[in-house]
């Protein structure tokens, strides 16, 4: 297809298929849960129901031996067990708008209008290719490799497949027609006929000017697959979870598939949707201003999920010392909180990482760790007081080391009402 053309004839339909999930291992279940509210706590334990409905939602969770009532609206996050994480899938799929699924990609209808994955967590999922932005084979292309996979702005045509190659990838413009069982059927340019490129050959396929999902969600749920899906949710209760995806279809899936589960409403504004208004990052041996790993949102700073004292988060920073991003504080918000941590990431490294970090609003320091190391644990910001038209400053700096393994995770940072 070519770029000035868009996919008018494709359904707008986005997640088809989904059915109830059968049970898993329940042993997941009794590892533990973080949650996370806009008092600044961080309570560990397991979410038992949530009822009511609208801003009256109240979350029930044991912590320990008892058991408490939660305002659904007072809850940022609730953070399952990162141990539990499944190894990448074969296939990662990139959305319009920041979803991602994560599986075996088992082809397609021969119209091209869908392509159908099957995700761990997920079951078979059929998502039309109207919504991809990129689908890329995790064998052949790196986590940090990503930023490269994409069409570049007044690019000819609109979809791209990428090959390896010795240096990089290459790469030919063209129109997707099909995903079939083991093979894209892509015309390069504008040849009328496609060709079949084998999947055990690509690397990547891109796409441009894809369609929003007409149903934004109210949560942001990630699976232990490492799905990254907006959704409504609709229940909690006897170990299992119920969302409704945007195209209006329920999906049930038990607690032990869930890694992460953050409310999305007006009351929370995450760092990671708003515009800094300044960002410098260098490395320790570099004369300007250029990072060693630029900075991430709601990813660490590697691109993989962000991963902290054993807990995964779906909202937050991924930093590399040094580090200083400013934001302004938004109208109708009253605090600022959150964690910090090193990612988890720097255990699997032969240095652990050791960095200094501060909070500061209007030049004044609020929160400072002159110490962040691997055995720290995740360290909360607390609830601090904003006013709008504010400047909040997070500094991440060169600890001992240099700037060896200092991955810094700002963990469900968020503007609060």
């Amino acid at each position: 297809m070519h770029a000035a053309t868009p996919r008018t004839t494709r359904s707008r339909l986005a997640l088809l298929g989904l059915g109830v999930l059968a049970l898993v291992s329940p042993r997941l279940h009794a590892q533990g849960f973080g949650i996370a509210t806009s008092a600044g706590e961080w309570l560990v334990g397991t979410p038992l129901q949530l009822s009511g409905s609208g801003d009256a939602r109240v979350l029930r969770v044991r912590v320990g031996t008892t058991e408490r009532s939660l305002p659904w609206s007072s809850v940022l996050g609730i953070h399952g067990p990162s141990r539990a994480l499944a190894v990448p899938g074969p296939v990662v799929l990139d959305l319009v708008a920041g979803d991602v699924l994560v599986g075996e990609l088992r082809g397609g209808d021969r119209a091209g209008e869908h392509l159908l994955l099957r995700s761990l967590s997920l079951g078979e999922v059929e998502v039309p290719v109207d919504r991809l932005e990129l689908l890329r084979f995790t064998a052949r292309v790196r986590d940090d490799e990503v930023p490269r996979l994409r069409l570049q702005p007044g690019a000819k045509f609109s979809e791209a497949i990428f090959l390896r190659a010795r240096r990089g990838f290459d790469s030919r413009l063209g129109e997707i027609h099909a995903f079939t069982a083991d093979a894209l059927e892509f015309a390069v340019g504008a040849a009328d006929e496609p060709q079949r490129w084998l999947y055990s050959e690509l690397a990547a396929v891109a796409a441009s000017g894809g369609e929003k999902p007409p149903r934004p969600g109210d949560a942001l749920l990630v699976t232990r697959a490492q799905d990254r899906l907006h959704v409504e949710l609709l229940a909690l209760a006897d170990g299992q979870l119920r969302v409704r995806l945007e195209t209006g279809a329920e999906l049930a899936l038990t607690l032990a598939e869930l890694a992460a589960l953050q409310p999305m409403h007006d009351g929370i504004r995450h760092l990671s949707d708003l515009p800094t208004e300044e960002l410098v990052e260098r490395a320790y041996f570099a004369e300007t201003d250029v990072p060693l790993l630029a900075m991430r949102r709601d990813r660490a700073v590697t691109g993989a999920l962000l991963r902290a004292h054993g807990h995964v988060f779906g909202k937050g920073l991924g930093v590399h010392s040094r580090s200083a991003a400013s934001w302004r504080v938004p109208d109708g918000v009253a605090a600022l909180t959150g964690f910090v941590a090193l990612d988890e990431s720097v255990r699997e490294l032969a240095v652990r990482g050791h960095a200094a970090v501060r909070v500061s609003l209007d030049g004044k320091a609020l929160v400072t760790h002159d110490a962040l190391a691997a055995g720290s644990g995740l360290q909360p910001l607390g609830r601090l007081p904003v006013r709008a038209g504010q400047l909040l400053r997070l500094e991440v700096d060169y600890g001992d080391g240099l700037d060896l393994g200092d991955r810094i995770d700002w963990l469900g940072v968020a503007f609060v009402r």
